[in-house]
């Protein structure tokens, strides 16, 4: 009989490690840009980490549609909560998010093209 197994991965419903919770607030403090990508950010607690770096930090969805944002009207009640607004891509009050919409595969090599490592991204995917 083998013994039970299991991967080191979160399963839904599971809680995070511990070793999450401990090193959260020290690596979002010192977070310089967050980069969000796949993800429907439907499931807490990893739905509201959008909202733990400074608010004043960059953050990129790179997604096959938009998520995690919500309308003024509630991002100001969550704010008020203490909460976090969610991402907000409005051209009237976005000053810090950026939405690539597409393939992950496609926004990221888009990404690494933009920053000048094009060619070391395609000739490490090789």
């Amino acid at each position: 009989m083998f013994p039970c197994l299991q991967p080191d991965i979160v399963f839904f419903g599971e809680s995070l490690p511990q070793r999450f919770n401990d090193l959260a607030a020290v690596d979002f403090d010192d977070c310089d840009l967050l980069i969000v990508a796949g993800t429907s950010l439907a499931v807490h607690p990893f739905a509201g980490l959008v909202d733990f770096p400074g608010e004043h930090t960059p953050r990129l969805l790179v997604n096959r549609e938009v998520v995690g944002e919500v309308d003024a009207r509630m991002r100001s009640l969550r704010l008020m909560l203490g909460r976090g607004g969610g991402f907000d891509f409005s051209a009237e009050s976005n000053y810090r998010d950026a939405l690539w919409l597409g393939d992950c595969d496609d926004g990221f090599m888009e990404l690494a093209t933009l920053c000048g490592w094009g060619d070391e991204l395609r000739e490490m995917c090789e």
